[in-house]
Parts: structure tokens; C-alpha cells; sequence
């Protein structure tokens, strides 16, 4: 497992990047741009941890830039399939994916909202709908064995969910709740807002095909962003309602965002240069002194955009924990297999991967609150554990 982790972020990376320059072309049609669009939506995946941590949210990224690429291509059979496996991998994307089925049958047209008349979209849509259904109705029905979820008015009780917990969530300033908490936000901190800042100059930019021309190569296909956006916020506000029916809102936006802000930013910087390329070759006076000037200002944005992780603190971020005690894994590693070890060092969390013998309880990312059978049993050896660790009866 050790080794393997380190190959599958690479491979899944490969695939997302294939399939983003897919769909970036099919919006807009600018091979530049499904350069730019990959290059950022790079950037932001080895900002985070969650392709290069090779578990289940690592899978997110291929599949549902899959399913966008596939749907976009109108080919059923590969959307049933996307939407199968990401129901496999990470539940929460087919919330999304189904909500984007439904936003397809709906049209802009003369200022005003329509249905499409088209009979095979509504047979694509109802059968890749019933996939979504079919895979989400498995966990419906499926009892967890980790007990009930926990409730937001039980989840308020506990210091765990304060500001100052484990799993925080419930925090004092609305901003950083709605928007920027790691667990509640629409939209927590990647390590980069060039694709954030590059989008919202795309709107302003669709008003003025005058001075950014290139905007007429937005095919109709770019309406996707537009539904990938409506269908994650719908999803995130039912997840705040429904505390924590749906798990975390974060999760139905912060995965999806990133692909929208990538491929849109992509765009926007695409039509910007165009647009100070055009204005340049149009100017009469000085022509060429202005269009070295735009060719000049051009090659150091672009510049500009490849280097700016190498600024960033930790680029590739990989979190890869490296042990600092293998004489103790190797004395574990040498012991029964069906030992118990307890203790409340932090060490203790990295010796089942390093040792592969199991521990009472662990630090960071074992105590996980959200079903409450489990976690009444980790809480409870956690308490436990202290009680003896610090009791002066070598009895208890």
C-alpha cells in the first residue's frame, strides 16, 4: 500500500488533466486555453492533499471530469459508467452529477426559462438520472455499521466541532463559516486565487465582445459551468439544512469549484491576452513599439502563471508523514500480531502503518465524529486512557 500511494496520484492526475482538456476545448475551442486550464487545475490539485493522499476523494478529479467530458460528447453508456464508479469512490459527486442532469433540460432562450423540446435529452438525462438514483439509493438503505449520524444540535455540545477542535466546524465568524472553513465553507483555501480572480474577469469580459472578440468562441457548451455551479451550491445549502445527513457541505463545493474556476480561468486569461494582442496590432502610432509591448506583457503573465507555485511555502504539497522512530516500529513490527498498544504520544498514530500492529486509539484523524456508534467507543477508550495514564493507582 506504501508504494502504491505514491504511484496513483500521478496516474489519477494524468486522466483528470486528459479529460479537462477535453472539455475545456468543447467550451472554447482555444488550444491555449485547455493548456492554461490544465496548468491551473495542476496547480490547484498539488496544492491540497486529496489527490496525492491516493484515497477515495483522490478518485473525484478523473471521474467526474469524466462524466463533464462524456456528457458533453453525449455518450450515454460512458456517463453511466462515470456516474457508477464515482458512486463507488466519493457518493457526494453523484449528488452533484444529478443535479447537472436535471439543469440540462432546462434552456435560456428569449430572455426567459424553457424546457428543451428535444425527446432524447430527456431519455439521455432520465437514464443517466436512474443510474444516479440506483447507486445512491445502495447507501440509503445500507445501515452503517458505525452508527447513527450525529446531530447539528448534538454536534454543538461537543468541544470537537468548536473552534478550537479536531473536526472544527462551528466557528464564531460567519466568513470563514460560509466560505473559507476547511468543513463548512462554500470554498476553503486552495494555496492559490489566480483561477477565483481569473473567473470573475470572465463575466465582465461576455458584456464587451467589442474589446474581447475572442468571446465569440464560448461555444453553447459553456452553459456547463454554469450548471456544475448551480447544481454544487444547491447541494451545499441542502447539506447545511440537513446537518450532517449529507456529511459536510464543503464537499459538494470545493471539489467542483475547483474544476469550474480552472477551466473558466483558463478562458478568461486566454481572452485577455487575445484582447491585448488585437489592441496592439490595431494601434497605428508606434505599432510595433506597442506590440512588442503586448507580446512582452503576454509572455510574463504566462510566465507568471507557471512559476507562482514555486513561491508558495509547499509545492508539490504531499503531507507524507515520515517516522522518527523506527527502532520502535522495528520492536513492534517483532511482536504478536494481535497486540494492543496504548499509549498518548502522538508517535502512536504512525505505528500501524509502520509497525502494522493495531493501537487502542490514535491522534489526528482516528477520532472522526460524525457516527456516533464509532465514536462514543473512541471517545470513551480515549477518556480511559487518560484516567490511567495520569491515575496514581498502578491498579487502574
Amino acid at each position: 500500500p506504501m508504494l502504491l500511494n505514491k504511484f496513483i496520484p500521478t496516474i489519477l492526475g494524468v486522466i483528470t488533466t486528459g479529460f479537462c482538456f477535453g472539455t475545456c476545448l468543447q467550451i472554447f475551442p482555444i488550444p491555449l486555453a485547455g493548456f492554461l486550464t490544465t496548468l491551473l487545475l495542476n496547480q490547484y490539485l498539488w496544492l491540497r492533499d486529496d489527490l496525492v493522499s491516493g484515497t477515495a476523494v483522490a478518485f473525484f478529479y478523473p471521474l467526474f471530469t469524466g462524466f463533464l467530458f462524456y456528457l458533453l460528447r453525449r455518450s450515454l453508456l460512458l456517463v453511466c459508467v462515470a456516474i457508477a464508479l464515482l458512486g463507488l469512490f466519493y457518493p457526494q459527486g453523484v449528488f452533484i452529477c444529478a443535479g447537472i442532469l436535471v439543469l440540462q433540460l432546462i434552456r435560456w432562450q428569449c430572455g426567459g426559462i424553457t424546457f428543451t423540446q428535444n425527446r432524447r435529452d430527456y431519455l439521455f438525462c432520465a437514464i443517466a438520472f436512474g443510474v444516479a438514483l440506483l447507486v445512491l439509493s445502495v447507501y440509503a438503505l445500507k445501515s452503517s455499521e458505525y452508527g447513527p449520524v450525529i446531530t447539528a444540535a448534538e454536534a454543538r455540545t461537543l468541544p470537537e466541532f468548536s473552534s478550537t477542535g479536531l473536526s472544527q466546524f462551528f466557528v464564531d465568524t460567519p466568513q470563514h463559516f460560509w466560505f473559507t472553513g476547511q468543513r463548512s465553507g462554500m470554498m476553503p483555501k486552495y494555496g492559490t486565487i489566480l483561477p477565483i480572480v481569473a473567473t470573475l474577469l470572465l463575466l465582465p469580459m461576455l458584456l464587451f465582445p467589442r474589446v474581447f472578440p475572442l468571446v465569440k468562441q464560448l461555444t453553447s457548451q459553456s452553459w456547463l459551468l454554469v450548471q456544475i455551479t448551480l447544481a454544487s451550491l444547491g447541494m451545499f445549502f441542502a447539506a447545511h439544512a440537513l446537518l450532517f445527513r449529507l456529511h459536510l457541505p464543503t464537499r459538494y463545493t470545493e471539489h467542483s469549484l475547483r474544476i469550474v474556476t480552472a477551466i473558466a480561468g483558463g478562458i478568461a486569461i486566454v481572452i485577455l491576452l487575445d484582447s491585448l494582442l488585437y489592441w496592439a496590432a490595431r494601434t497605428k502610432q508606434n505599432a510595433k513599439q506597442y506590440q512588442w509591448l503586448a507580446v512582452g506583457l503576454s509572455t510574463l503573465l504566462l510566465t507568471a502563471i507557471v512559476i507562482s507555485p514555486a513561491f508558495l511555502e509547499k509545492f508539490p504539497k504531499t503531507d507524507y508523514v515520515i517516522g522518527k522512530s523506527p527502532a520502535l516500529y522495528e520492536f513492534f513490527a517483532q511482536q504478536p500480531k494481535d497486540i494492543l498498544i496504548a499509549s498518548l504520544t502522538e508517535e502512536t498514530a504512525n505505528i500501524p502503518s509502520f509497525s502494522q500492529r493495531s493501537i487502542l486509539v490514535g491522534g489526528v484523524g482516528f477520532p472522526v465524529p460524525y457516527h456516533k456508534g464509532y465514536y462514543a467507543q473512541i471517545r470513551q477508550r480515549t477518556n480511559d486512557l487518560i484516567a490511567a495514564q495520569y491515575s496514581p493507582d498502578l491498579q487502574q
